[in-house]
């Protein structure tokens, strides 16, 4: 799969914060890191999107756990502070453009054999599963009762 994603730039623009989501999902799958949504800022009164940050998934440190004393096999640390990020805002013509970001990360990516894996990147879709159960021979009737339940 080659995809021709362009670098995310300060001042890009958006129809939708899904429109953003997807690009800057698409430009992480091209260079090999996942993404997660983090702050947002909501018009009070209108409940109106104004403000998203996606971040890599890496971003941050895992906070204290006061529970964690009662646990046999603690869980690794994913987090690495990475700083990587895109931030869009909501304007005036209803438009969301990119304000702010930040393309370097402080770890290793993940090779173009491995990004499918990341978590951010995971499609489950009837079509993926339709293809799938079609490439293994399963029948289409079959495959239609699995999907419908």
């Amino acid at each position: 799969m080659d995809e021709k994603v362009p670098n995310p730039e300060i001042g890009m623009e958006f129809k939708t914060e899904k429109d953003a989501y997807d690009f800057y999902n698409s430009f992480g799958r091209k260079v090999g890191f996942s993404i997660r949504k983090h702050s947002v800022k909501k018009d009070k009164k209108t409940g109106v999107l104004k403000m998203r940050d996606f971040v890599c998934s890496k971003e941050g440190k895992r906070s204290f756990d006061k529970r964690d004393v009662n646990v046999k096999h603690h869980r690794d640390e994913t987090r690495t502070g990475c700083e990587a990020h895109m931030k869009i805002r909501l304007r005036v013509d209803g438009k969301y453009r990119v304000t702010d970001i930040k393309i370097d990360h402080n770890h290793i990516l993940a090779s173009p054999e491995e990004t499918h894996l990341l978590r951010s990147q995971r499609k489950f879709t009837q079509e993926v599963v339709a293809d799938n159960c079609d490439n293994a021979g399963i029948k289409s009737k079959a495959t239609y009762d699995f999907m419908t339940k």
